[in-house]
C-alpha cells in the first residue's frame, strides 16, 4: 500500500492499495484506509496485548527480581565454595581426597562460573524486555509517539473488509 494525502492538500493521509493500477482489478480492489484508522487499529491491539498475562509488566518485573536474587545467592555461594581455592588442592597433595575428587571440585567450580553467566545473559535480556514493555505501556498510553515502537511492528495487513491485523515481532 501507497501513503497518499487527502484531496485539495488536506492535513489527514490515507494507503491505498496499487495492485489494482499495476496488475489490474481482478487481483486488488483497489481499496483505501485512513491513516488515522490504522493509528486507532494499533492502539487498540496494543490494549488488547497487555491485556495477556504473558506481557504484564508486574509478572516480568517479579521474573527479574527473582533471577536477581538467584544470581546473588549464587555468588555467595560460588564464593564460600572458591574462598579457599588452593584448600582443593592442599588435601589433594596431603592425600586427603583422590585426583578424581579434586578435579570434580574444580569442575564444579567452572560449572557455577558458567551458570553464573547464563543467569547474568538471563537478566540481561528479561531486562531488556521490560524496558521494551514499558515502552509500549508509554505508547498505549499516548505518552510517546507511535513511532517510538515502530520496530516492534512487524506487518499491518488490512483486509478487504477494512479489518486491520498488527503482527508484533
Amino acid at each position: 500500500m501507497q501513503r497518499r494525502r487527502g484531496t485539495n492538500h488536506a492535513d489527514w493521509y490515507f494507503f491505498t492499495c496499487l495492485t489494482n493500477n499495476r496488475v489490474g482489478a481482478d487481483r486488488c480492489t483497489g481499496m483505501y484506509i485512513r491513516e488515522e484508522d490504522i493509528f486507532s487499529a494499533i492502539y487498540h491491539q496494543l490494549k488488547i496485548f497487555f491485556q495477556t498475562p504473558d506481557n504484564s509488566i508486574y509478572q516480568r518485573k517479579q521474573n527479574l527480581e527473582q533471577l536477581r536474587r538467584k544470581l546473588t545467592e549464587q555468588i555467595e555461594f560460588q564464593q564460600k565454595i572458591a574462598e579457599n581455592p588452593m584448600m582443593h588442592y592442599e588435601k589433594y597433595i596431603l592425600g586427603e581426597i583422590s585426583i578424581d575428587e579434586f578435579r570434580a571440585s574444580q569442575d564444579k567450580i567452572h560449572q557455577m562460573v558458567e551458570d553464573q553467566k547464563a543467569l547474568e545473559f538471563e537478566i540481561e535480556k528479561c531486562d531488556r524486555a521490560c524496558q521494551h514493555l514499558l515502552c509500549m505501556c508509554e505508547v498505549r498510553d499516548k505518552q510517546l509517539p507511535l513511532s517510538a515502537i515502530l520496530d516492534e511492528i512487524k506487518t499491518i495487513t488490512v483486509n478487504a473488509g477494512r479489518k486491520i491485523v498488527v503482527h508484533w515481532r
